[in-house]
């Protein structure tokens, strides 16, 4: 990559002189030293430049301008020329922004049980997929999605290899158990789920939401997930509340200056009275 090239450069051209002047040794501490802080100042730079266009991007999203959002993300990808692990960052904000995109067209066949909505949803789990699979095997984030994405397209039998690789990352994070208990849940693994859930509760002890989910799975219960938050609902999007998602639809509206959707009132006080109907 070019910033390591550059670094590189620098610290040899330092060690030239140094060893020029004196002795070699005189001028490898000088490059060694060279090396380290060139790079680092280049790396940050980079860095910088990436955070700043996924900001942009996330601006975007946010104001439900979702295929501009996708091209600031996708404009940070010749940077990774220059710098280690921007291209893996870039397919792994791709590939959860399908994923979302899925499991919105899922949630509208939940409702409307329109085939179409699942053929589309299907297919973005698929492109999801070819980006995330580019995405760093220790982003749990992006590898957590990655599995939900198989779990979803019925490809049960690769889910324990994703989850295993990207346990370095995400073993201090209660959701990375939480997910991977639910998913073995659902595919009727509730032994295997408990073998997680207790991993999980070694690595993170007394975790309140792992607790509960523990009891529900040995009582034979489905767990209440809300117990971790408005956090799991960015891996489960479709198991948002209708209530949720109105809230949702109306600050994206205010945000964007349309008119606001309203919840439909509910009825209060005593029903209606109806007359008995006359005998015949």
């Amino acid at each position: 990559m070019y910033n390591l090239a550059i670094a590189l450069g620098s610290s040899t051209v330092v060690f030239v002189i140094g060893a020029l002047a004196s002795t070699w040794i005189a001028g490898f501490v000088p490059a060694l030293i060279t090396l380290g802080v060139v790079y680092f100042l280049l790396a940050r730079r980079s860095g910088k430049q990436v955070e700043a266009i996924f900001m942009q991007a996330m601006s975007l999203l946010q104001a439900g301008k979702v295929d501009e959002g996708r091209e600031t993300i996708l404009s940070a990808l010749p940077l990774a020329k220059w710098q280690f692990l921007i291209k893996e960052q870039v397919h792994s904000q791709l590939g959860q922004l399908d994923y979302q995109q899925a499991c919105g067209s899922l949630l509208e066949h939940k409702y409307t049980r329109d085939n179409a909505k699942k053929t589309i949803g299907e297919g973005k789990l698929g492109e999801a997929l070819d980006h995330l699979q580019l995405a760093w095997s220790r982003d749990w984030r992006a590898q957590t999605v990655r599995a939900l994405c198989l779990h979803r397209l019925g490809r049960s039998d690769e889910v324990k290899a994703v989850m295993e690789r990207a346990e370095g990352g995400g073993s201090s994070d209660v959701l990375y158990w939480g997910v991977w208990a639910w998913i073995l849940n659902e595919h009727k693994q509730r032994d295997e789920a408990l073998q997680i859930i207790g991993k999980g509760l070694v690595a993170i002890p007394k975790a309140k939401a792992l607790l509960a989910m523990q009891e529900a799975f040995s009582n034979k219960r489905r767990p209440d997930m809300t117990v971790f938050g408005e956090a799991w609902y960015g891996f489960m999007p479709d198991e948002i509340p209708k209530e949720r998602l109105m809230e949702m639809a109306q600050a994206q509206a205010a945000a964007n200056g349309q008119p606001v959707p309203q919840q439909p009132q509910q009825r209060r006080g005593p029903p209606p009275k109806t007359w008995p109907a006359p005998r015949r």
